[in-house]
């Protein structure tokens, strides 16, 4: 549900809004804060190598929970492939990349 509000928050209607809200105080990076760290929420409450999966009309949020240890590839979003997604997500120009050597223990 949370994540269904935020989609409708960020719906193309409300762009007027936005711009208005940005006027008075930085209302969008206010509310990605809030979604990380309700992210970071659902992450802590998943068990090791759970994943969570939701998309909506305007956001698509995967949370993956594994050790470091267990990253043994690149990670990248959106996955192709995966089940449910929107139009929008699949075509979209948009892609994270985080390269495996990123969660390499210093140490090492």
């Amino acid at each position: 549900k949370f994540f269904q509000i935020v989609s409708h928050m960020l719906d193309l209607e409300n762009l007027e809004k936005w711009e208005d809200a940005h006027q008075v105080a930085p209302g969008a990076a206010l509310l990605m804060r809030i979604l990380e760290d309700f992210i970071h929420f659902i992450g802590e409450a998943q068990k090791p190598f759970q994943s969570f999966l939701t998309v909506t009309n305007n956001l698509m949020i995967t949370i993956q929970r594994e050790p470091v240890s267990a990253v043994s590839s690149d990670i990248n979003f959106p996955m192709k492939g995966r089940r449910g997604m929107k139009d929008w997500a699949r075509t979209a120009e948009d892609k994270l990349y985080i390269p495996k050597e990123v969660f390499t223990n210093p140490a090492e």
